[in-house]
C-alpha cells in the first residue's frame, strides 16, 4: 500500500509523537468516567489527527518546498486543528484521564497555584489573546523570518509549536460554550473579537498574492517540490490561503458563538449539560475534577 508512505514523518519529532499519544491516552481514559456527545468526540479525534499529520507526515516535506503548502500547513496548525479541539471542549475529559493520585497530588495543586493562574489570566486576556493569535501567524510570514526558518529546524519547530499553541488559546476562549461567567468573555464580546482578528490576515494575504516580487526566495534555494510552479504562482496561492480560509474560519466561529448565545439566552432548557461542557457519567468517580 503505497499511500501509507504519506503517513511516514519527514522529520520525526519525539515531542510531537509523545504529546499526541499522551493526549489520546488521557482522552480515552477520561472518557470512561466522563460523558461527551458523539460530535464532540469526533471533533477531538479529527482535530488531534490534523495537528499530528500537519507536523508528522510527508506534508512536512512539501511544506518546506512550496510556500502555498507551507501556508496550508500553518492554517491546519493555527486554525482548523485548534478550532476542532475547542469545539470538542475536552478539558474535563482530559483531566479525568489523569490517574487520581497524580491529579490530586500534582495536577490540581499546580493548576490552582498563583503563578499558573496569573499566567493563564494574562495569556487569556482578550486583548493579549487576540494579539498573540494574530501575531503568531503574521510574524512567521515576514520574509526575513521565513528565510531563516527554512534554514534552521529549531526555528521551524518553534514556529509550528507557537502557532499551534496560540491557536489553541484563542479558539478555546472564542468557542467556550458557556455564558460569562464562568466563561472569560461574553458572547457578544467574542463575536467582536472574531471580527477584530479577521482584517490582518486578509490584508497581508492580499499583499502577498498581489506582489510581483519574490518575497520568499528560500523555496527556490532549497528546491521546489513542483517544478511547474514558479514563485509568482506559489505566492498567489499562498496569499489566497492566508486570506480566504482565515476569513471563513472566523466567520464560522462567529456563527457558532451566536448559536451558543441564542441557545443559552432563549432556550436554556435545550442546552443539555453534555452540550455545554463534559459532565460526569453515571457511576463516575466522585472525585473527578471539575473544569474551571
Amino acid at each position: 500500500m503505497i499511500w501509507l508512505h504519506w503517513f511516514v514523518p519527514w522529520q520525526p519529532s519525539p515531542t510531537v509523537a509523545a504529546t499526541t499519544l499522551l493526549a489520546a491516552l488521557l482522552y480515552l481514559r477520561g472518557g470512561r468516567c466522563q460523558r461527551s456527545t458523539r460530535p464532540r468526540q469526533i471533533a477531538f479525534w479529527v482535530g488531534l489527527a490534523i495537528l499530528y499529520l500537519a507536523q508528522h507526515s510527508q506534508l512536512d516535506y512539501y511544506a518546506q518546498r512550496e510556500f502555498f503548502l507551507h501556508q496550508t500547513q500553518q492554517a491546519l496548525l493555527h486554525m482548523l486543528g485548534p478550532f476542532l479541539l475547542a469545539l470538542a471542549w475536552p478539558g474535563r475529559t482530559l483531566l479525568a484521564g489523569v490517574p487520581g493520585h497524580w491529579r490530586r497530588r500534582w495536577v490540581e495543586p499546580l493548576l490552582g497555584s498563583r503563578p499558573v493562574r496569573a499566567a493563564c489570566n494574562g495569556l487569556l486576556h482578550p486583548v493579549v489573546n487576540g494579539l498573540l493569535y494574530v501575531g503568531a501567524s503574521l510574524f512567521w510570514l515576514l520574509p526575513v523570518v521565513d528565510f531563516y526558518t527554512g534554514l534552521d529546524i529549531r526555528l521551524y519547530r518553534l514556529m509550528n509549536w507557537s502557532t499551534t499553541l496560540a491557536g489553541l488559546l484563542f479558539w478555546f476562549v472564542a468557542l467556550d460554550p458557556r455564558p460569562a461567567p464562568p466563561a472569560r468573555m461574553r458572547f457578544g464580546a467574542r463575536v467582536l473579537l472574531l471580527g477584530a482578528v479577521m482584517p490582518p490576515p486578509m490584508v497581508v494575504g492580499a499583499m502577498v498574492a498581489l506582489t510581483s516580487r519574490n518575497l520568499y526566495p528560500i523555496y527556490d534555494l532549497c528546491g521546489r517540490a513542483f517544478a511547474s510552479i514558479g514563485f509568482h504562482d506559489d505566492q498567489v496561492l499562498g496569499g489566497l490561503i492566508v486570506w480566504l480560509p482565515s476569513t471563513m474560519m472566523h466567520m464560522l466561529g462567529a456563527l457558532i458563538v451566536m448559536y451558543f448565545w441564542y441557545m443559552t439566552s432563549e432556550h436554556p432548557e435545550r442546552m443539555r449539560p453534555d452540550e455545554g461542557s463534559d459532565q460526569p457519567a453515571r457511576g463516575a468517580d466522585a472525585a473527578a475534577p471539575k473544569a474551571p
